[in-house]
């Protein structure tokens, strides 16, 4: 089936409205899979990302080249956080195996910050957060 292996990880990232840890991944010859524990430290319903709109997702290389998630295989239930909410999440991304490639980040780059204010009017909506993991 592809598979290459399993590595446990051990990083993470805070801020104000998101504490975002890394606890393994698994890599595949043609994508590879993060496990998230993501926590929402604010208020308000937050959406990691809106997979019907862009993928904003992605895994980053040293060479600076990114990966973007399969969102279509992510419902939009997954990535609604409710306020003081922790979840746990597994995302694929699209990266063939290579045995130099050496990912070094994990970006959420449009994170909604109020999912009830976005629902009402996403099309102006402009209150987003992002959080860079570094491996």
């Amino acid at each position: 089936n592809g598979y290459i292996g399993k590595e446990k990880v051990s990083a993470s990232k805070q801020n104000n409205y998101i504490t975002a840890k890394v606890t393994e991944t698994d890599v595949y010859m043609d994508y590879q899979t993060y496990t998230f524990e993501i926590t929402n430290n604010s208020d308000k319903t937050i959406l990691l990302s809106n997979p019907n709109k862009d993928s904003s997702m992605y895994i980053q290389d040293k060479n600076g080249m990114q990966y973007e998630s399969y969102t279509h295989e992510i419902s939009l239930a997954e990535l609604k956080i409710l306020p003081k909410e922790t979840r746990k999440l597994t995302i694929k991304y699209y990266s063939k195996y290579g045995s130099n490639k050496k990912i070094n980040s994990i970006m959420f780059s449009k994170i909604i910050l109020d999912y009830d204010s976005y629902s009402i009017d996403n099309d102006n909506y402009n209150n987003y957060g992002t959080i860079e993991i570094k491996l």
